[in-house]
């Protein structure tokens, strides 16, 4: 059986989807007014926004965009959501959380990047 061939513009939007879901579930956390925490140690926040927003870059690598647009898009996203959590009682705007968002959408696009460069060589 062979596979079913989508039309372009259907398959640029399912190369989207999983990063447009996964950042629905971000805004879902984003809303609660305490999220739950498993461990118990300073900072760990800033190490799960970054390993949140780590796995973000991964599936905007689906989509086929310039890096610099997709890095772009994703460093966007962090900072609304973070101007989001400021409007959520119990949250607040964090400066060093949307740092942590940046790198860590940067750091997996840039890694995915220098990865599909090198397996081009």
């Amino acid at each position: 059986m062979g596979f079913i061939l989508f039309p372009p513009k259907i398959t640029k939007i399912l190369r989207a989807l999983p990063a447009v879901i996964y950042m629905s579930f971000i805004f879902f956390l984003s809303s609660q007014s305490s999220p739950p925490l498993f461990i118990d140690i300073t900072n760990i926040d800033k190490l799960i926004h970054f390993i949140e927003y780590f796995i973000l870059g991964l599936l905007l690598s689906l989509i086929q965009l310039p890096l610099k647009i997709l890095i772009s898009l994703g460093i966007i996203y962090g900072g609304l959501d973070e101007i989001h959590q400021s409007f959520v009682s119990g949250r607040d705007c964090s400066l060093f959380d949307f740092l942590f968002d940046s790198l860590g959408v940067s750091i997996a696009l840039l890694g995915v990047w220098l990865w599909k460069r090198k397996k081009s060589l």
